[in-house]
């Protein structure tokens, strides 16, 4: 991504070069490009024998800028790492590459920043014949191997080699013989990642000090790759409108949370807030030790990879993921005095030692796994595929419906509860209560059925208690008993 002032943005933290070639029909030339992020002690490449110098690897500037007391902020972030810090002063402290040093102003009670972040380094390039071999070769500038731990680096590698050296990971997708008819299709892509020899990332970054004491407005944050952290932090608001990144609140008392977080980490730890919503399309999630006074509402997959709920309280808790989207949801400690509405269709799905109003669940093909969870009011369960177990739960009234997958519960379960499954599976109850409390109605199209360890036929329906249990089953066995 290109500013006007000429700068490469950097869409997130992970050290990469990129290089893709492309062969150019009919004149037989080969050019590639790379994009590179701060490398200070790499001075050239060499690939298929065509040295690259690597220029403009010059550190980071610096500046103090001295600001009026403001109410608001309004963060336009492009890759800086922005911190508040807690200051009896007002002063922003950036750390930025030369030429690209963020606009600061105060107007009107609000506090501007603007981030360009340009990439240090810029980009590369070069050209060569299409018919060179696949030699990858990292040089210091005069010619020697860049060595680590006494070792040269050399890779000469077939299509879809993976070669690592010392935590240096370099993936190649070109053959070494490159025939024409591949013209215009022969990519070479080669990525570091976590390797701290001779490929560094320093990441600007702007320090805005003000008193925390202080309760402020309304806090903006935008942009395309956003690291913020909040320690502290007293406002009405938070705003969010950021492609990818990383928020991090810590310590925050929040009026209200909502926008958007596309890709990258949301975090809050020992917050309080009256309520969120956050839409996201690959986001992980980390809740701790919060408090959410109304409703906390999380749409589209923005639990990305995880979602980790934990000693937190919700006055309700959503989660509703997007179709065929995969949801790791892991939640201990939890207290939702309302709802808890939870839709993901794909993923594993852990509630542990928590207590809630309501509990809906709807997936597709989810594990669905709760140890210790209380719910007072109704429990609503509706899965295609994948198993239900629940452990020493306390429920009042189950409402599940399953295509196939099995379903165990273990705890006291009262009121009136109904579980169908309508392909295959196994039922198997175990209820802490007296048998003479409860009417049960059995029926396995193709099972066997037991009662307390006792076989009956495919039906069993018996009982005259204040609490119904029905459980119908195509294929499968059901099991009751009484503790």
């Amino acid at each position: 991504m290109q500013d006007n002032r000429g700068g490469f943005k950097k869409s997130t933290i992970v050290i990469l070069i990129i290089c893709g070639i492309m062969i150019l029909a009919g004149a037989g030339i080969a050019t590639a490009g790379i994009a590179l992020d701060g490398l200070h002690d790499l001075k050239n490449i060499n690939i298929a024998g065509h040295d690259i110098n690597i220029h403009g690897t010059e550190p980071l500037a610096e500046s103090t800028v001295s600001i009026e007391p403001f109410k608001n902020m309004d963060i336009k972030a492009e890759g800086s790492r922005v911190v508040i810090v807690d200051d009896s002063e007002f002063y922003v402290k950036a750390r930025y590459a030369p030429g690209d040093e963020p606009l600061i102003d105060v107007q009107d009670g609000t506090l501007y920043v603007q981030d360009y972040a340009a990439i240090q380094g810029g980009s590369v390039g070069f050209t060569g014949s299409p018919d060179a071999p696949t030699g990858i070769r990292l040089t210091d500038g005069s010619g020697s191997e860049v060595t680590l731990d006494g070792d040269g680096i050399v890779i000469q590698g077939e299509d879809g080699d993976n070669v690592t050296i010392n935590g240096l990971g370099i993936n190649i997708h070109t053959s070494d013989d490159i025939d024409e008819d591949d013209i215009g299709s022969v990519p070479i892509d080669i990525n570091i990642d976590g390797f701290d020899g001779s490929v560094s990332y320093e990441q600007p970054s702007i320090e805005i000090h003000c008193p925390m004491s202080e309760a402020y407005g309304t806090v903006a944050v935008s942009g395309s790759a956003a690291e913020m952290s909040l320690d502290g932090m007293q406002a009405e608001s938070l705003m969010l409108d950021v492609y990818s990144g990383g928020i991090v609140l810590r310590n925050a008392k929040i009026g209200s949370i909502a926008g958007t977080l596309s890709y990258g980490e949301f975090t809050l730890d020992a917050c309080t807030t009256d309520a969120i919503e956050l839409t996201g399309d690959a986001t992980n999630v980390s809740v701790t030790g919060t408090t959410v006074t109304n409703a906390a509402v999380f749409n589209g997959s923005t639990s990305g990879d995880t979602m980790t709920v934990k000693d937190s309280t919700f006055g309700a808790l959503t989660i509703n993921a997007t179709e065929d989207s995969s949801t790791d949801l892991q939640m201990n400690g939890v207290t939702v005095t309302g709802d808890v509405s939870l839709h993901a269709p794909y993923g594993t799905h852990e509630i542990s030692n928590s207590t809630f109003g309501t509990f809906t669940c709807k997936s597709d093909n989810s594990e669905l796994d709760l140890a210790n969870v209380t719910v007072s009011g109704a429990v609503q369960i509706e899965q295609n595929y994948s198993d239900i177990e629940m452990e020493n739960c306390t429920l009042n009234g189950l409402t599940a419906k399953v295509l196939t997958g099995d379903f165990e519960f273990k705890g006291a379960l009262t009121g009136a509860t109904v579980i169908t499954i309508t392909d295959s599976g196994d039922v198997d109850l175990a209820i802490t209560g007296n048998e003479a409390d409860y009417i049960y109605a059995l029926n396995s199209e193709y099972g066997e059925v037991l009662v307390n360890g006792k076989p009956y036929k495919a039906t069993v329906d018996k009982g005259t208690g204040a609490n119904t249990i029905q459980v119908d089953v195509e294929s499968g066995d059901i099991e009751l008993n009484f503790l």
